[in-house]
């Protein structure tokens, strides 16, 4: 009998764990840094890696606000292929914003859903670039910029940009048809060419304000699809390959005091190179951050 019993509740057991009642839901899942400072007048570029879970990717959507209480604009974002998504958002909405709030959510073939936390973008007033101006030391961040190369952002209620919101121009990361490799349906033709442009590059201590400087810069896309600047980071010429419409560029950080990798994500689209900068450093009083974006043009 105590044979039998053990048999049954054997049984009963195994039939419990394969019940469709136990089995456990699952999310896609988001990968993404946070983009913390932009450039007022510059297209803002927002990436994500999404990993489905047990169905395909539907939709990723950047979702962003000026305010956690105002209901926030919706932003398509563009599949540029090995589970990455972009969307940008255009500059003509950070005109006069001192900060955005965003989010992304990512949504598989039955519903399932899963998001990133908000995320707040400063935006600041980047330094004047001299037309004799250099780009700074590899660590992007020259000792004599100080907090006084930035403007103090004016204020913008949440009513006047809801009332604006309709004619601002919002960039889901490109349209239209297209053949890239990267699947994302945005036309790539003839981006082999030089690029001038500029960037600017932000460093935040573990403690005290953000600092950096705004600098020319030349990107070359070559017919094969190699993607290099020498100017991006000083002292350092950076290379990486064009994969659909996207390229990632990497740089040492390595000076005295401070040790990191810069990291430089862009996107080309109709001719033009928006991208954004992201990356830490560790320095004597612990880590610090980059932040910043670049843009250029044929």
């Amino acid at each position: 009998m105590k044979t039998l019993s053990m048999t049954l509740l054997a049984i009963f057991a195994a039939l419990l764990s394969a019940s469709p009642l136990t089995a456990q839901t699952t999310t896609p899942s988001i990968d993404h840094a946070p983009v913390k400072v932009a450039v007022r007048g510059q297209n803002i570029l927002f990436r994500a890696k999404v990993t489905p879970a047990s169905k395909p990717i539907e939709a990723v959507t950047l979702h962003y606000a000026v305010s956690r209480d105002a209901a926030p604009y919706k932003v398509p974002m563009t599949p540029a292929g090995s589970g990455i998504y972009t969307g940008t958002v255009s500059a003509d909405l950070t005109a006069g914003l001192p900060q955005l709030l965003y989010y992304i959510e990512a949504r598989d073939t039955i519903g399932t859903t899963a998001e990133t936390p908000w995320h707040s973008v400063e935006i600041k007033t980047g330094a004047p670039v001299p037309s004799t101006a250099t780009p700074p030391k590899t660590n992007q961040q020259d000792s004599s910029v100080t907090e006084s190369s930035w403007k103090k952002p004016a204020l913008i209620a949440g009513g006047a940009l809801a009332a604006g919101g309709a004619a601002l121009a919002i960039m889901g990361g490109g349209g239209g048809g297209g053949g890239d490799e990267g699947g994302t349906g945005t036309t790539t033709t003839n981006t082999a060419g030089t690029y001038s442009g500029t960037a600017s590059v932000f460093f935040q201590p573990p403690s005290g304000s953000p600092s950096g400087s705004t600098y020319p810069i030349t990107i070359t896309i070559s017919p094969g699809g190699t993607v290099s600047s020498d100017t991006l980071a000083s002292g350092s010429r950076i290379e990486g390959q064009l994969s659909g419409v996207n390229f990632l560029l990497v740089a040492p950080v390595n000076e005295a005091g401070r040790t990191g990798e810069i990291q430089f994500a862009g996107v080309v689209i109709n001719n033009r190179i928006t991208g954004t900068v992201q990356g830490s450093a560790t320095t004597p009083d612990g880590n610090g951050t980059y932040s910043g974006g670049f843009s250029a043009a044929k």
